[in-house]
């Protein structure tokens, strides 16, 4: 049976891992709660968008209670819980905490970007990193979808170890869909991929475990 990740609000604790799902489930950002401060620190691109669509202008404000404007701020940034959840009303249902510590057959079972094999440091550790990186202590670097993401991010915050769940996933996807045209052959091969992919990073995590 998969690990339950999804949290109230109101039992949120210092340093945990926590993520929203966005387009109709197709993935997942991903962040880390700052407790003392009732923030979310979390990473987004840091290039700007692409040349193709129209610059898109810093808009006047930003939200009333923390002041966050995501088109303008890039990089590791902060802000409230609502701001991180993107506005969403339902909070409680579209709140979720990444779990570490599990065991093997909960990993295997569970949806990837959701637990980790892995320990996390201490709480005060985990928010320590963040911080660092947030006034710009520490550099997390330039924002990379599969290799330096938001994930990315908040796994190393709490561990010590860049390593995006989700990205390792696709990756493995993509080495069997290369250079196939789409057919129910390669369909099946799909599947085949992502069965491959969550061994993948479960070797991965083994990897890691010492």
């Amino acid at each position: 049976m998969g690990i339950v990740c999804r949290v109230d609000p109101q039992d949120l604790k210092a340093g945990d891992h926590i993520f929203s799902y966005r387009a109709w489930y197709t993935y997942a950002h991903h962040g880390i709660y700052d407790e003392e401060n009732d923030i979310v620190i979390h990473y987004t691109r840091t290039q700007p968008e692409s040349l193709s669509h129209p610059p898109t202008e810093p808009a006047s404000g930003g939200c009333d209670i923390c002041n966050y404007q995501p088109k303008a701020e890039r990089g590791v940034v902060a802000c409230c819980l609502d701001c991180f959840l993107n506005g969403n009303s339902c909070r409680s249902s579209s709140l979720n905490r990444f779990v570490y510590g599990v065991l093997p057959f909960q990993f295997l079972v569970s949806r990837i970007g959701t637990c980790s094999l892995d320990q996390s440091d201490a709480p005060e550790v985990v928010v320590r990193r963040a911080r660092r990186m947030l006034i710009g202590d520490d550099d997390f670097g330039e924002y990379h979808l599969l290799d330096n993401n938001c994930e990315s991010f908040a796994t190393y915050c709490k561990t010590g170890k860049r390593l995006s769940f989700q990205a390792e996933s696709l990756k493995s996807r993509a080495v069997f869909l290369k250079d196939k045209p789409f057919s129910f052959q390669n369909l099946k091969t799909t599947v085949a991929g992502m069965v491959f992919g969550y061994k993948v990073v479960v070797m991965i995590n083994n990897h890691y475990l010492s």
